[in-house]
Order: C-alpha cells, then structure tokens, then sequence
C-alpha cells in the first residue's frame, strides 16, 4: 500500500471513529457531516432522510453545511432534479439511480444513499474523489446510515420516556389532589354526654351531623329508632312492633 493509500485509510478511520449517537438525530448527522466536509476536502454537504408521510414518500432535510447553501447553484440545480425524479417516480425510483456524480460550477458533486435512511450530498471543489476513496466513502455511508437510525431509535425512546413521565406527572397531581379531599378522623372526640355535641379544637361545640360532614366524606340521612319512636311518637310505635313480629 503506497503512501497516499495508506493517508486515505487512516482519514476514512478517523471520520469513522469520530462518528457518534448524539441525543438528536439532527444533532449526529451535523457532527457526522462537519466530519466528511474537514477530512474530505469538501465544499458542500447535505443529509437528508427519507420520510413517510401517510401515502407519500419525501426527503426532509436533516444537515446542511454551509447554512447559505441556497446560494450554491450546484445545490439548486440537484435539489430540483431531486424533487422533479421524486415528484415523477417516486422516492423508490430516485434511491435506485444512486450513486450519482457530476461536474458543476463549484466542483464535483456526489449524490449517495445512507442506507436505511436517506441520502448523502457532497460537493468536492478541485480533484473529484478516486474510484477507491468513492469505495472508501461508501463503507462510511453504511455505518453513517446506522449511526443515524440509531440516532432516530433513541430520540423516539426520549420522547416516549418524557410522553410517560408528563402522564405520570398528571396522575401523581390527581392522586395528590384526591388524598387532599379525603378526609378522616382520628384519635379522641370530645362529645357531650346529654346533647350529644362535639367540641372542636376551637373550643365550639357542632352538632354531630355538621361536625361530620366538615371533617370526613360522611352524609348524613335521618330517622328514628324504636327507642325514640316510643319516646316521640308512642302512637306509631305498636304498628312498628306489630311490622317485626309479621316478618
């Protein structure tokens, strides 16, 4: 292996190396691409990634270097015949005629896929790439792709973890908000032993049914026992006692 072999090997795998999971999938293509653009000698790169959108099939953009890259004439001119294969075939179509290359104003430009993903665009000003360092480049594009979809699974993980924790949030809020409405009572009642009234820790004295009803969930509904019917309304207590011996 000569010596120029040898400096594109040892680019290849620092730009490989350098690749990580970022916590964004916009965040690791951008990282990725600052990568190829400083070891490659490029002027010019974009990542796009293939999206599903209910029946259709489109690129969205992910990375661009530099961001005034509407400027570059190249990149107009790719973007539009991108859009126009897309537009007529399909994305499917488009994936099929990669890899692609061509001279412009600005250089070489080289249109290849990310596996998995999406698509990789770099402008190459002075010498385009060789047939071996295109190679090279290739084998980075596989794991750039996996990189990428690793990138995607973990921000969808994210979002499902803040999704849960925001609903474990809202019913932590309801429980909370419950166990503050519940009311119980505990411990010694002072109760008068004629009337039958509470005393507060005011010192007032309620009667029992507002006292309840103010420090428990307890609703009162009235009547009268044997007892009081007797005392209140002694005509009515023998048709209640000839009711329990019928029974």
């Amino acid at each position: 292996m000569n010596g120029e072999a040898t400096l594109q090997v040892q680019v290849l795998y620092e730009i490989s190396m350098g690749m990580a999971v970022e916590p964004t999938v916009e965040r690791t293509a951008k990282r990725a691409l600052s990568l190829y653009l400083h070891k490659l000698g490029c002027t010019t790169g974009i990542i796009l990634r293939s999206n599903v959108k209910g029946k259709d099939m489109q690129m969205d953009t992910i990375a661009v270097t530099p961001r005034n890259l509407e400027l570059d004439p190249i990149y107009r001119d790719e973007r539009d015949s991108i859009r126009a294969i897309v537009a007529a075939k399909g994305l499917e179509a488009f994936l099929d005629t990669l890899p692609r290359s061509g001279r412009g104003t600005h250089g070489t430009f080289y249109i290849m896929k990310l596996p998995g993903f999406g698509v990789i665009i770099l402008v190459k000003a002075g010498t385009p790439f060789t047939p071996m360092e295109l190679h090279g480049i290739n084998r980075l594009n596989n794991k750039l792709g996996e990189v990428c979809r690793a990138a995607l699974h973990a921000e969808s993980l994210e979002a499902q973890v803040q999704e849960r924790t925001r609903d474990l949030t809202e019913a932590n809020e309801k429980l909370k908000e419950s166990l503050a409405n519940i009311k119980t009572l505990t411990g010694l009642l002072p109760i008068c032993a004629g009337c039958k009234k509470i005393r507060d820790d005011n010192g007032y004295w309620n009667q029992i049914e507002s006292y309840m009803k103010a420090h428990s969930n307890v609703e009162f509904t009235h009547g009268l026992c044997p007892s009081c019917i007797k005392k209140y309304y002694p005509e009515y207590a023998d048709d209640e006692e000839e009711k329990k011996k019928d029974k």
